[in-house]
Parts: structure tokens; sequence; C-alpha cells
């Protein structure tokens, strides 16, 4: 079964009895991972940059909208403005063209008034009826004048109003997107950040890598621990056989001294969480003690914790343990050096998650 390997970084692996190859304790799902990480973490930003240049584009496009449609109420405006002067004229020379119609009928009516008073009464309904039609007439025009006036006066208002809101609506949207343009910024530094954060940490677990292995060259010689690096991760891979006597979780004596070297390693790491791991091969056991391997990989896991955490200087907010029995394993179970190579602990360095910082 694969072990789980996150994010982007470098690891460690110790491995067993047998001396091997470092490069044949590998975990293929997790060294593809964390390089897809690294990959998704650029093509992340680049996404970022592109809604960012498509957001401005987007803003400045939204803003020459906004300012067409300004315009062309404002070209509608003037265009009501002319039609109210053009029939204010009318309306004068309607106006004007009433007086001088009036003046004339005043004329005609001293005429009428005369043949009338000759004629004696004969014509005076015809007089009361040519003087009201012109009153009903003109308070026609008048009335037709008022409506229009209004209608006029509606519309600008109306325009107004549209400008008005259309204005606001603009300078919210410009807002909203100078708010998610900054947001977008924002992110952007972020993952500028993180990928600073994880490149300084790498540079860091490369360092004390070469540090232990110089510390640890006799049990490494003897093929008892291995080291190895797979991106933002570091792993301490220890063979249980230095470790504990079989079925047991107690640590033996000799093994202390190279835990302690560890431990002094793990002080000088601030940005790194550690998981210790206990795992085991595929044999069952069965004592009042360990009733299965599951019991057994994490009172191991326990033990080298509890032994590293003796060193005062680490912090114990940063570590914790696991026991994962037999279903991690580095090799097939199919033969006894196999099978020791599974059992072992694995002392994990990764950077830290943003909740532990």
């Amino acid at each position: 079964m694969r072990h789980f390997i996150s994010s982007v970084g470098v690891a460690v692996i110790l491995c067993g009895a047998v001396p091997l190859h470092a490069d044949i304790f590998y975990y293929p799902s997790e060294y593809t991972k964390s390089q897809n990480d690294i990959y998704a973490l650029d093509v992340q930003k680049n996404i970022l940059e592109k809604e960012l240049a498509q957001l401005k584009k987007d803003s400045a496009f939204e803003k020459n909208r906004y300012e067409e449609k300004i315009r062309n109420l404002e070209s509608r405006i003037a265009g009501l403005n002319d039609t109210l002067r053009e029939t204010q004229n009318a309306l004068r020379d309607e106006r004007r063209g009433r007086v001088e119609d009036n003046a004339y009928n005043s004329l005609r009516i001293d005429e009428k008034d005369r043949q009338l008073k000759a004629l004696h009464r004969e014509s005076s309904d015809t007089q009361k009826k040519m003087a009201a039609e012109a009153q009903a007439q003109e308070k026609k025009y008048i009335a037709e004048l008022q409506k229009l006036k209004k209608e006029l006066e509606d519309n600008r208002e109306e325009f107004r109003k549209q400008l008005a809101d259309l204005t606001a609506t603009k300078n919210q949207r410009i807002a909203e997107l100078e708010r998610a343009l900054s947001e977008k910024s924002r992110e952007l530094a972020s993952c500028l950040d993180l990928a600073k954060q994880q490149k300084q940490t790498v540079s860091e677990l490369e360092g004390q890598a070469r540090e232990l292995e110089d510390k640890l060259k006799k049990e490494i010689a003897e093929g008892n621990l291995r080291i190895k690096r797979y991106k933002d991760k570091l792993v301490i891979n220890i063979d249980d056989k230095i470790l504990f006597p079989s079925g047991s979780a107690v640590l033996r004596g000799d093994v202390k001294r190279t835990l302690d070297t560890v431990a002094e390693m793990l002080s000088k790491n601030t940005a790194s969480q550690i998981l210790v791991e206990g795992h085991t091969d595929n044999v069952p056991i069965k004592t009042p003690r360990f009733p299965d391997n599951w019991t057994l990989s994490t009172a191991r896991a326990l033990s080298v914790l509890n032994r590293l955490l003796t060193n005062k200087d680490l912090n114990p907010a940063r570590f914790g343990a696991a026991g994962y029995g037999e279903y991690r394993p580095v090799a097939p179970n199919d033969t006894p050096a196999n099978k020791q190579l599974n059992r072992r602990v694995d002392i994990v360095l990764q950077p830290l998650s943003a909740e532990a910082k």
C-alpha cells in the first residue's frame, strides 16, 4: 500500500536490516502528488494572473459602456430641449397669428355691428356664436400647450432619474470590480508567499538531512537507518530490529543515543511538523499486551515519540504519532527480507500547516 505524501518538498526514509540502495525506498504516488502540487501551484498562480488581467479589461469595458449610455442620454435630453424650443416658438407664432386674427376679427365685428345695428337685431346670434368659438379655440390651444409642457417636464425628470441610477450603478460596479481586483491581488501575493516559504523549508530540510546523515553514518552504513527526501518531506526510516525486541514496544538501550541525535536535529527545525509512524509486516500478533498489529505499531510509535520528547527543546505541539499496522508496506510481504523492511518506524517531517503556525 502506498504511503501518502502531501504538498511540495523533501522526504527522508530510513530502512531495515539488509543494506539496500536508498533509491528503492520511494512512494510513487507521494512523489507524483508532490510534483503535481508544485505544478498546481504554478497553474493557480497563472490563473490568478489571467483573472487579474481579465478583471482589469472588464472594469475598463464596463466604464466605457456606462459612459456611452450617459452620452446617449445627454444627447436625447438635448434633442428634447430642441423639441421644446421648437414647440414654444410655434406656440408664440400661433399666438401672434391669433392676435392678428383677433384684431382683424374685431374690425369685422365692428363692421358687422354696424351692419347689425342697421339690420336691428337680426344677426346678434351669429356674433355671439363667433365670439364663443374664438374663446373655445383659444382655451383649446392653451390646454394643449400646457399638456405638452407637462409631458416634456415629466420626460426630462425621468431621464434625469435614469441618468442618476445609471451613474450609481456604474460607480457600484466599479467599486465591486476594484474589490475583486484587490482580493485577487491578495490571493496572488499569498500564493507567492507560500511558494517562497516552501522553497525555504525545502532548503532547510536539505541541510538538516545532510547533517543527520553525517552524524548517523554508522547506522546508515549498517543498513538499519535510511534518510529519504521527497520534495517538501523528509522521512527518517529506522528498522525495528535496532529499536525493539521481537513483539515488544520497549526501546533497546543502545538505540536511545540514535534517537537523541535525531531529537537534537529536530530541535533546530522550527518550520516542520513531525509525525512518528509505526509499521509492521503482515504476520499476525496476539498477546495479552498486543492483541493485533494495530496496537503494536501504535505502541512502538509512541515509544519513539516519548524518547524524542525527552529533549526539552522540542515543542510537543509540533509532534504526532500514528500506528498503521501492516497496511502501509514499502515492499511485498513475500520474503523474510521484505518483511524486515516493512517492520519499521518512520519519523516524517513536513512543513507546518497554516493552522499549526
